[in-house]
């Protein structure tokens, strides 16, 4: 049994797949439920296959994290990072790996896009320069 962090992942992998009309495989799935130690043993695991899987998740998270952090949502992006950091801690299967790839190589810049602080920056910025002009005038 997957933890919820795992579960997570794995349904948002296929939430972003639909978005475009695809899915994952079976084959697909079973791979990214597997534990990294037991890849080796498993005979359709190889490099290509991996690139492609990687490519083709990291294409979904992109896809459905965009969707479910539009309009800066604060709270979409703290449970996508709240379950990241779990899964990053605790998980033994490739799909660890492949989440975190994602999460280095886009996710990252999406997470400051979606809860980046230069608007609330801006609004501080603001509430001075009104503050100095009132003390000033």
């Amino acid at each position: 049994m997957e933890d919820l962090w795992e579960e997570f992942f794995i349904e948002k992998i296929k939430e972003g797949l639909s978005l475009s009309s695809d899915s994952l495989t079976q084959e697909e799935e079973n791979l990214l439920r597997t534990k990294v130690g037991d890849l080796s043993e498993n005979s359709n695991f190889t490099p290509e296959f991996a690139q492609k899987l990687q490519a083709k998740c990291s294409g979904a998270l992109s896809e459905i994290y965009g969707r479910d952090t539009a309009g800066k949502d604060r709270q979409a992006a703290v449970e996508w990072r709240e379950n990241n950091e779990d899964l990053y801690k605790h998980s033994k299967l490739a799909l660890s790996g492949i989440v975190q790839n994602w999460y280095l190589s886009v996710g990252r810049a999406q997470e400051k896009a979606a809860t980046g602080c230069l608007s609330s920056f801006m609004f501080v910025c603001f509430l001075i320069s009104i503050t100095l002009l009132l003390i000033f005038t």
